[in-house]
C-alpha cells in the first residue's frame, strides 16, 4: 500500500494513476466488502388507550385604554387517544456494495514564495 502511495506521488497525471492503481493488487486496503444485513422479526406491540384530565386556570386580560377586564372562566380538558396495534412483521434486509476509496493530490501550488524571510 504504501509503495503504491509513493508510486502515486510521482505520478503527473490522472490517467497515469489510474494505470498504476489498475495493476496494483490493493483493493483489499483500499476497498471496504460488501455488507449484508438480514432482516428480523419484530413482534405484535400494542399501546392501550390513554386518557389525560387536565385543568386549566382562569385567564384574564386588563385592557387599560378601555378599562375593561376580559376573563376566560377555568375549564377541564379530557383528552383521549385510542389505542393503537404494529402486528408482527419481519424488517427490510439490506446490502451495501463495497466502496473503494483512494486520494492523490495532481498539479503545483498555485502560490510560491520566493525570497524575504
Amino acid at each position: 500500500y504504501t509503495k503504491l502511495m509513493d508510486e502515486l506521488a510521482d505520478a503527473d497525471s490522472f490517467s497515469e494513476a489510474y494505470d498504476l492503481i489498475s495493476e496494483a493488487s490493493v483493493e483489499s486496503d483500499i476497498c471496504t466488502k460488501p455488507e449484508f444485513k438480514e432482516s428480523e422479526k419484530e413482534p405484535t406491540k400494542c399501546e392501550g388507550p390513554t386518557v389525560s384530565l387536565e385543568l386549566v386556570p382562569k385567564e384574564c386580560i386588563i385592557d387599560s385604554k378601555t378599562h375593561t377586564i376580559d376573563c376566560e372562566p377555568a375549564k377541564l380538558v379530557l383528552k383521549k387517544t385510542p389505542g393503537s396495534c404494529t402486528f408482527k412483521h419481519h424488517t427490510a434486509f439490506s446490502w451495501t456494495g463495497k466502496e473503494c476509496k483512494l486520494s492523490k493530490t495532481f498539479g503545483k501550488k498555485d502560490t510560491e514564495k520566493k525570497g524575504g524571510e
